[in-house]
């Protein structure tokens, strides 16, 4: 059932009325032409009942439902199952085939009977420039009639074939009109007389003459449905698009790839290089030593201090120098480091007595060179240490050598005394410059000094794991602070890698902005290049949410293709990189590419494609369904 009450439509721009009070009531089959003269109303007449305008005044009942009062997703559900429309420039996807374009928004089975029936199924995988003007209208007929509508629109079916074919179209609608109600607009008066049952004629935006006027049947009780897309459909429609436009995407996939590409490296470099120096840290930097004293002394802080100004002073203002932790060293907190010397290559302690500086070992050192004389073998027994055969001038001084240099022999057998006891420097000796001990400079012994609080502790560590249990032990004693080498050297390692990690990520932040714009560009000439597409879709039923996941969808394809492709040629360019990168540093894959950078890329390509679609995209939901069919 179809009523049209006292309907009228006014233009804001003209202010004009284009249809004034019209009054139509129709059967529910039949085929029903509109006739009259250009400008009378026909074609919005037509679009007040296909839900595609609304009208100034009165109503429009169909069955047991107001049209003009429909919620905006029951009017999208009143398109897709309700009506079908055909219009005279057919509204076709170029670019899809004749099953395509007729089961544009969803899977039907009835699709090949439909195609049989309307004389198609040998043009099912044809594209649309390939058919003619009446094979091109049948496709249009035949998507209007894939939802089997219970009202089909045609406005000037016939108005672009030639003779022989709009009979042949005519016939076709005389047809339908058998199952369901045709309502046509046409210029045609010799065909409308020849195939209606019923013809009606505007002139002003009035009915001025309705050939068999009727009164409305039972209204059947609706089922507006709600409409389901599934998601292959939607895939299928964004992966046909991309197809379409592949010139222009493969440009965009570089384009984009450009500022990933960049940024994949400079994360593996920084990803690579932190990994590079944590194993470093457990196979080698672990053994170095952790150094207790009674000044504590915070590397870390100190250096960071060399590039970073942490405190803020006002220059009207004196400020008191902080002052160095003092660290209590008791004999007790010695007697307490016992329980970790199972975790210990050696401990070391140094101490000032009678004013000559000594060095302690618990243990016999391994990893040192006899330069001239023999290694320790009895209880009061040097050895003086050098560096490159220079030594720490207090050390000389201390033993009373002041001279600018000595021969080996000079010092070799050479004897002191320490609190009464006599020494004997047996030999001279050296440490490799890259090994753990290489700050061990000056005397070294291995003789106890048990009631004695050294100066300076350095403890050295069997491993990764057992600096690990000695830490925790020493974190245990808060009032006495530690200096932990390898800790302090990753620690400023880590820092400037992160500061070039920043600065090089913002230069890649750069690349990335500008392809996030060109995203938006693209996607706002896509949508100009295909609003009438837009509109097809809003004209079977789909919603604006379903336009911008299909819009949405491909920019974020593109995303993730773009980091797939920045991936591997991260990853090919990484190979060779890393091989000279070894050669100059020693480090081992510096520029670590893995899965954990493909998902960052995967997410920090899919946000920037959904940040360039989102303003374009939301142009598509202001956007009417007249405007777009007619725009060229």
């Amino acid at each position: 059932m179809l009523i049209l009450r006292n309907i009228s439509k006014q233009y804001e721009r003209s202010g004009n009325f284009v249809l004034s009070n019209i009054n139509l009531e129709f059967k529910d089959k039949g085929l029903v032409s509109v006739l009259g003269p250009s400008g009378c109303g026909k074609t919005t007449l037509l679009n007040l009942i296909g839900g595609l305008d609304t009208p100034s005044e009165g109503e429009i009942i169909v069955d047991d439902f107001t049209l003009n009062n429909l919620r905006k997703k029951d009017l999208n559900r009143y398109h897709n199952q309700y009506v079908g429309f055909v219009y005279q420039n057919y509204n076709l996807i170029n670019y899809l085939n004749v099953s395509e374009n007729i089961e544009l928004i969803a899977k039907n089975q009835f699709t090949d009977k439909l195609l049989e029936y309307l004389h198609l199924y040998n043009k099912k995988f044809s594209k649309i420039k390939n058919l003619s003007g009446g094979e091109k209208q049948r496709v249009a007929i035949a998507r209007s009639l894939i939802n089997n509508p219970h009202i089909l629109l045609c406005d000037e079916p016939t108005g672009a074939l030639d003779i022989k074919t709009s009979h042949e179209i005519m016939e076709l609608l005389k047809n339908i009109s058998k199952n369901m109600l045709v309502i046509m607009v046409t210029h045609n008066k010799d065909l409308a007389n020849k195939y209606s049952d019923r013809i009606i004629t505007l002139e002003d935006g009035s009915v001025i003459k309705d050939t068999k006027k009727q009164r409305n049947t039972l209204p059947r009780k609706h089922n507006l449905k709600k409409i389901k897309i599934s998601f292959s459909r939607i895939i299928k429609i964004i992966l046909n698009n991309i197809k379409n436009k592949y010139k222009r995407n493969i440009l965009t996939i570089l384009a984009f790839s450009i500022g990933l590409i960049a940024l994949s490296l400079v994360l593996a470099i920084s990803n690579g290089f932190n990994k590079s120096l944590e194993k470093e840290e457990k196979e080698s930097l672990s053994k170095y030593p952790i150094f207790i004293s009674e000044t504590s002394l915070n590397l870390d802080k100190s250096i960071k201090d060399i590039f970073f100004s942490t405190e803020f002073h006002n220059e009207e203002y004196i400020y008191k120098e902080k002052t160095e932790h003092k660290n209590i060293i008791t004999k007790e907190y010695i007697d307490n480091l016992n329980k970790i010397n199972k975790f210990l290559n050696y401990q070391i302690n140094t101490y000032i007595l009678d004013g000559k500086i000594l060095t302690i070992s618990d243990k016999k050192l391994e990893e040192i060179n006899i330069i001239s004389g023999n290694d320790i073998k009895e209880a009061n027994e040097v050895l003086l240490f050098v560096n490159n055969n220079t030594i720490n001038a207090e050390v000389l001084e201390s033993l009373g050598f002041t001279k600018e240099k000595y021969s080996y022999n000079e010092i070799i057998n050479y004897e002191f005394k320490i609190k009464k006891e006599n020494y004997k420097i047996v030999g001279i000796a050296s440490i490799e410059s890259d090994s753990y001990l290489s700050n061990i400079n000056g005397l070294l012994s291995y003789q106890s000094l048990p009631n004695i609080i050294p100066l300076s502790i350095s403890l050295y560590p069997k491993d990764y794991k057992s600096k690990s249990e000695i830490l925790k032990h020493l974190e245990n004693y808060k009032a006495v602070e530690f200096t932990d080498y390898s800790s302090t050297i990753k620690s400023l390692s880590k820092s400037l890698m992160n500061g070039i990690t920043v600065i090089l990520i913002s230069f890649s932040a750069i690349s990335l902005m500008v392809s996030t714009i060109m995203i938006g560009i693209i996607s706002y000439i896509s949508i100009y290049e295909r609003i009438k597409e837009i509109g097809l879709f809003k004209s079977l039923g789909l919603s604006n949410f379903y336009i911008k996941v299909i819009f949405m969808g491909e920019n974020v394809l593109l995303g993730i293709i773009a980091s797939s492709f920045s991936f591997i040629v991260s990853k090919c360019i990484s190979i060779p990189l890393n091989n000279i990168l070894t050669s100059l540093t020693g480090l081992q894959n510096i520029i670590l590419i893995n899965s954990k950078l493909l998902i960052t890329l995967f997410i920090i390509s899919i946000s920037l494609s959904l940040i360039g679609t989102y303003f374009p995209i939301r142009k598509t939901k202001k956007l009417k369904i007249i405007e777009t069919l007619k725009y060229e």
